[in-house]
C-alpha cells in the first residue's frame, strides 16, 4: 500500500511539473472517495456543489493553484436542462453578489426553471432579456444601476434556427418587449462591441459577467451557451460553466473554477454569422 501511494505521489509530481512547464494555472484532482493525499500534496478541497445535474454528486474535487491569483471560490450548480444555462449563470451571479441564489433544499430546480421562464426567448436566453430578468431579481439594488448589457447588433439574436414565419416573429416580439423594458429601467444598454480587455479588467476589478459564448473552440461543435466570469488576473479569466456532460465522463470538477486565457476567451465570445457579442455585467 505504501509503495502504491509513493508511486501515486511521484506521478502527481510529474503531472504538476508538466503543467508548470506548459504555463497552466491549476491542476485539479477528482475522487469518488474521501482521501487525505491530495491535501498533503498541496491541493485544496473545493466547496461541494449544489445537488443538481448528473455529475454533481458522489465526487470530491481538489485544486492546486500554480500561480497566486487570489479570489473567492464561487458556488457551483449544474443546469438540469439543456436550455437553462443563462438562468443558472444569472442565479449564481446573484448568489455571489449576496442578492439571492440557490438554496440548501429541493427548491433549486424550481428556481432555475422560474428564472428561465422570465428570461427566455424560447428556448434560449438572449442578452437583453437576460439582463432584464437579472435586474428584476435585484430587489435590494434600487437606484444603483447594477446591470449593464452589451450587444453589438440592433437585430434580433439567437434566431438562426428560425429563418421566417411565426416561430421567428413571436421571438422577435419577445426581444422587442425586453428591449422596451430595459430602456425604461436603469439597465445600461450598450450597442458597441465590448473588448476582451474591458471584460477582463472589469471582472478583475470585482464585477461579474455573463458571457454568451460559442462552444466550438472548447467542445468542437457550435452551440450558443452562457457562462459566468467571476474573477480575472494576468491574462486569465476564471469562469464557471453550468454545463456538465456526465455521459462523456465529466463532473462538476471539470466545469468549476475554469481558467481561460483571454485570447482564447476572445474567440469564444461571439455567435452567429456576424459573430455578435453579448455580455451582461453585474456590479457587486
Amino acid at each position: 500500500m505504501a509503495g502504491a501511494e509513493a508511486a501515486l505521489e511521484n506521478l502527481v509530481a510529474e503531472v504538476i511539473v508538466d503543467a508548470e512547464r506548459r504555463g497552466d494555472v491549476a491542476v485539479k484532482w477528482e475522487s469518488d472517495v474521501g482521501i487525505r493525499l491530495p491535501e498533503r500534496l498541496g491541493f485544496s478541497r473545493m466547496r461541494s456543489p449544489y445537488r443538481s445535474a448528473a455529475g454533481t454528486e458522489g465526487v470530491t474535487g481538489y485544486i492546486r493553484w500554480l500561480r497566486a491569483d487570489a479570489h473567492d471560490e464561487p458556488p457551483y450548480y449544474s443546469q438540469t436542462s439543456s436550455f437553462t444555462c443563462g438562468a443558472v449563470a444569472a442565479i449564481l451571479a446573484l448568489e455571489i453578489r449576496g442578492s439571492g441564489g440557490f438554496a440548501a433544499d429541493d427548491s433549486n430546480r424550481d428556481s432555475e426553471i422560474d428564472f428561465w421562464r422570465r428570461a427566455s426567448n424560447y428556448p434560449s436566453c438572449e442578452p437583453i432579456g437576460l439582463a432584464v430578468a437579472l435586474r428584476e431579481s435585484l430587489v435590494d439594488a434600487a437606484g444603483t444601476s447594477p446591470v449593464e448589457v452589451f450587444l453589438d447588433t440592433g437585430e434580433a439574436v439567437l434566431l438562426e434556427s428560425y429563418p421566417d414565419g411565426f416561430d421567428r416573429r413571436f421571438r422577435e416580439e419577445l426581444q422587442a418587449h425586453s428591449l422596451r423594458k430595459a430602456l425604461t429601467s436603469d439597465i445600461g444598454v450598450r450597442r458597441e462591441r465590448v473588448s476582451i480587455d474591458e471584460i477582463a479588467a472589469r471582472v478583475g476589478a470585482g464585477e461579474l459577467a455573463l458571457l454568451l459564448i460559442d462552444l466550438e473552440p472548447m467542445m468542437g461543435f457550435a452551440v450558443p451557451h452562457w457562462v459566468l466570469a467571476h474573477a480575472a488576473a494576468d491574462g486569465v479569466v476564471y469562469i464557471d460553466d453550468p454545463w456538465i456532460s456526465s455521459t462523456w465522463g465529466e463532473s462538476w470538477v471539470d466545469s468549476h473554477e475554469l481558467p481561460i486565457a483571454v485570447d482564447d476567451l476572445d474567440r469564444m465570445i461571439a455567435w452567429g454569422d456576424t459573430g455578435y457579442r453579448g455580455v451582461v455585467f453585474l456590479r457587486r
